[in-house]
């Protein structure tokens, strides 16, 4: 399989540069058309290369063009009316060409890994694989108010390990070294980057109503200590795993890729 990522909501290109880094080739993929330029000019050399494609498209349930609220927080700008990107006076609204992710990966080919940040939209795109006979072994995707609903249409793909990965600066673990995903790569992590995937994950896979008890705990304890963590901001991406990619067991398992894979 060609090393291939699919970074989806690329944003300013934190996440793309990471994964390029270590040797992956990527599809970045970004609805906000100012967005999509930039990353076009400062990755004009990979995209030279041939290892990298900027897509200016949004990711929805079919063909078309739908309005795309665009926030002054552009991490937060959404095809969801009534999500972040509107809930303060500093959003405009344009028209962009979407598309199914089913459909983009039948054009760019199979994935290694989808990491998914569309803001509300985790849901629509995963359930466009339902049509596509290839499942990457990893996918990751924001967690929304949908939640349950992509972990069960995951699990209906035979996504079978789920882990929960909180997000932000100084809280995700730095890239393990050596590396078990590509090229070991140095990096202090931003609000803006999702952090490390598939065998570099650090911590516990469960299946789908284990990550979803063990986003309860979380969550409840951050309340209950909300004093300790008011100042920063608290979000989270659930990884999934196919059962295709679940590592072997016994003396095989020195070969899929060293210590601690679970």
């Amino acid at each position: 399989m060609r090393r291939l990522i699919y970074d989806i909501g690329a944003n300013d290109g934190s996440d793309t540069e990471f994964y390029l880094s270590k040797g992956f080739d990527v599809v970045a993929v970004e609805a906000d058309p100012a967005l999509a330029t930039a990353l076009s000019k400062r990755f004009a050399n990979q995209i030279a290369k041939g290892r990298l494609t900027v897509l200016n498209v949004g990711i929805a349930e079919g063909s078309g063009v739908l309005p795309f609220y665009v926030n002054a927080k552009d991490d937060w700008s959404s095809f969801m009316k009534n999500g972040k990107a509107t809930q303060t006076n500093t959003f405009e609204t344009i028209e962009v060409r979407t598309c199914t992710l089913a459909d983009v990966i039948s054009e760019h080919g199979d994935a290694y890994y989808i990491k998914l940040d569309i803001e509300g939209f985790e849901r629509v795109a995963v359930a466009s694989l339902s049509d596509s006979a290839h499942q990457a072994p990893y996918v990751s995707f924001e967690r929304n108010g949908d939640l349950e609903d992509v972990v069960r249409l995951l699990g209906d793909l035979g996504y079978d390990s789920f882990q929960l990965v909180r997000q932000g600066e100084g809280v995700l673990a730095a890239p393990p070294f050596p590396s078990r995903e590509g090229r070991y790569r140095r990096v202090a992590f931003t609000g803006l980057h999702s952090g490390c995937f598939g065998r570099d994950l650090r911590g516990t896979w469960s299946d789908g109503p284990g990550v979803l008890d063990q986003l309860a705990r979380d969550e409840a304890d951050l309340l209950h200590n909300r004093d300790r963590v008011a100042a920063r901001a608290v979000w989270y991406d659930i990884h999934a795993r196919h059962r295709d990619a679940r590592p072997p067991s016994g003396k095989l398992a020195s070969l899929w890729g060293g210590r601690g894979i679970q």
